[in-house]
């Protein structure tokens, strides 16, 4: 079998297997009771201040982007965003909308296509680190809280120190030196091109780490906007009692645990929120629920985005996104 159908297959699996999990702590036979439980009054301003997320996404796009000499319009990369949910929702790949939104940038600026995605792979990079940060700090606060489940703070532990290699890999001069070695064997002088646009945002972003600091600011917001939506649905969802501290942990490990391989993130995202949640001494049914609830908000995004797209650009530019997507998958 070849290694992308082995991908796909490793997807599949792990996706059914958390959406078992998932769909067996919801309940279906008391869906519709749980549904007409919620008080859908207090979702909306939750949605409302949910949807301030993609403001600071964009700003510390934009920002990585400057650092590499790049111009990119906010309303762009707003845009640009959108779009890009709709496609990580929906594409098997989970991240193939990280592809869409660099071939549509690289279309619009006109800067290299290599180089676009460098900056979305540079802010990814950085916006997981905030995020596995807030799990691993926040996790090592609760420490002395004999209310807090020993989970917790092990898994921040886990986290600071994967953290810790990690970072000290990427700064090895011998890592890099491995890296470039094994990039060499790739025949494709176009991936070669892209590795070295992407590379040289990588290094502009090494070089000015004050103006880095600021998408690091751009990403603690980012993290804070649905932390404070996911404390308010406490107020919708009958069940969810959870401290505002329990949010700190569980949203930022949402967004770690699609790191897993999985289709769309689906099953892995909401199954992780009956275990985090749980943690904190929330219910299966009520936590699935605040799966659900947050799954609604990600398909609203979603749909904007498919708005966005079908509204936004002509035939050329959908044909050069069908083919990213294509290679992507």
């Amino acid at each position: 079998m070849r290694r992308p159908a082995v991908r796909i297959a490793l997807r599949i699996l792990v996706t059914a297997v958390t959406l078992a999990w998932f769909i067996r702590g919801l309940r279906l036979e008391s869906l519709p009771d749980r549904l007409a439980s919620v008080r859908w009054g207090m979702v909306v301003p939750a949605f409302m201040l949910n949807a301030l997320w993609v403001a600071p996404s964009a700003l510390r796009w934009r920002g990585i982007a400057a650092l590499a000499g790049f111009r990119l319009r906010f309303r762009d990369a707003v845009r640009f965003f959108l779009v890009g949910s709709f496609f990580n929702a929906f594409l098997p790949t989970g991240h193939g909308g990280d592809v869409v939104r660099g071939v549509l940038a690289s279309r619009k600026t006109g800067h290299p296509a290599g180089g676009m995605l460098g900056t979305i792979l540079a802010e990814r990079l950085i916006g997981m680190a905030v995020a596995a940060s807030f799990v691993a700090f926040g996790g090592l606060a609760f420490w002395a809280d004999s209310r807090v489940p020993a989970n917790v703070s092990l898994s921040a532990a886990v986290l600071l120190a994967g953290m810790t290699a990690a970072a000290a890999l990427l700064v090895s001069r011998r890592f890099r030196s491995a890296l470039k070695s094994g990039l060499r064997i790739v025949p494709s002088a176009a991936f070669h091109d892209g590795a070295r646009q992407a590379g040289r945002v990588l290094d502009a972003c090494r070089r000015h780490p004050g103006a880095l600091a600021g998408a690091v600011g751009w990403s603690a917001a980012n993290q804070l906007v649905p932390i404070f939506s996911g404390w308010m649905l406490t107020f919708a969802i009958p069940g969810l009692e959870a401290p505002f501290r329990a949010f700190t942990v569980v949203i930022p490990l949402s967004f770690v645990s699609v790191l897993l391989p999985s289709i769309g993130g689906y099953g892995v995202r909401e199954a992780g929120f009956i275990l985090f949640l749980g943690w904190f001494g929330v219910a299966a049914g009520p936590a699935a629920m605040f799966g659900v609830v947050r799954l609604l908000f990600l398909w609203a995004f979603a749909l904007a985005g498919a708005c966005v797209y079908i509204s936004g650009w002509h035939a050329r530019e959908r044909a050069s996104v069908r083919s990213a997507i294509r290679r992507r998958t």
